[in-house]
């Protein structure tokens, strides 16, 4: 079900207009996930396996694999191992990272940190969160800013004045 039709249906529920919802999370081409779809089933198709094709590399590249959530699909094994055996990163390690917004920035820098050091010399970051699973629908006042999805970034070695310059 498309999302403008989702928040139409959670602002009536709620009370709240219409508009207002719309005017806060206008999002005409994003989709409420599943129930049935896994944290990891999102990051790897929406997120990982997008953003290795615009890289250009394969998922056997990958040294490691930070997953940034606060809703893992469960405690073990992490949303990162589950990640890395659905885009078949069998070279890769992986593990979650766990600090609610912040958790994608977090790991942004742990990966850069990674690379930088010389320990890796790919690392995917993947921040993917399902927020419809531990949300309650009937709550105004956070319904309708919070959603599913996911986003990756993979973090390399570049050359001189290019990438991550400062934090």
């Amino acid at each position: 079900m498309p999302m403008i039709r989702i928040l139409l249906l959670i602002a009536l529920l709620l009370g709240a207009a219409p508009v207002q919802a719309l005017e806060i999370t206008f999002r005409p081409d994003a989709e409420v996930e599943a129930v049935a779809v896994t944290l990891a089933d999102i990051a790897r198709a929406a997120a990982l396996k997008a953003a290795l094709a615009n890289r250009g590399v394969g998922a056997d590249t990958l040294d490691a694999i930070i997953a940034c959530t606060v809703t893992p699909d469960m405690m073990f094994p992490c949303t990162a191992a589950l990640i890395q055996d659905k885009v078949g990163a069998s070279k890769a390690y992986g593990f979650d990272l766990n600090a609610a917004c912040s958790s994608f920035l977090f790991g942004l820098s742990t990966a850069a940190a990674m690379v930088a050091s010389g320990a890796v010399q790919r690392v995917a970051v993947v921040g993917c969160d399902v927020m419809t699973s531990i949300m309650n629908p009937k709550d105004r006042n956070t319904v309708v800013l919070f959603g599913d999805g996911a986003g990756a970034v993979i973090v390399e070695r570049v050359e001189e004045g290019y990438g991550i310059l400062d934090f």
